[in-house]
């Protein structure tokens, strides 16, 4: 089997979001001296750092990304190179007709890190 490629970044308070969303945040909540523990909490968009769009984002549909089983996820990938160039249909024409490919869409933006690429799930 192929090696898996980790498209993955670090989430930080100080990465670049979506100009829609609010930056994430991370607050210390407990401390081994007070609570015997330490503990965080994260809050965040889901429109943060590395992410996979589900589903329902841009569509009317009910499925989540939690209902999508992980398996989805590993396979068979296609990449379409859409850096400088429009988002429309003339991008899918070359794709393989395959069930369960996996579609990364390369826009470029991975260089603000606010959206490293689009996952696509065909179904």
């Amino acid at each position: 089997m192929p090696k898996p490629i980790d498209l993955t970044h670090k989430l930080t308070t100080s990465m670049p979001i979506h100009h829609f969303d609010e930056p994430a945040s991370i607050e210390k909540i407990r401390n081994l001296t007070d609570n015997k523990y330490n503990d965080w909490r994260l809050t965040s968009g889901m429109h943060v750092g590395t992410h996979i769009d589900g589903p329902g984002h841009l569509t009317e549909s009910k499925i989540l990304i939690s209902d999508i089983h992980i398996d989805r996820f590993v396979g068979k990938g296609y990449l379409i190179d859409a850096r400088n160039k429009a988002f429309d249909e003339s991008l899918l024409k070359n794709m393989p007709a395959e069930e369960n490919l996996i579609v990364l869409i390369l826009t470029g933006s991975d260089k603000n890190l606010a959206h490293t690429a689009i996952l696509m799930i065909i179904q």
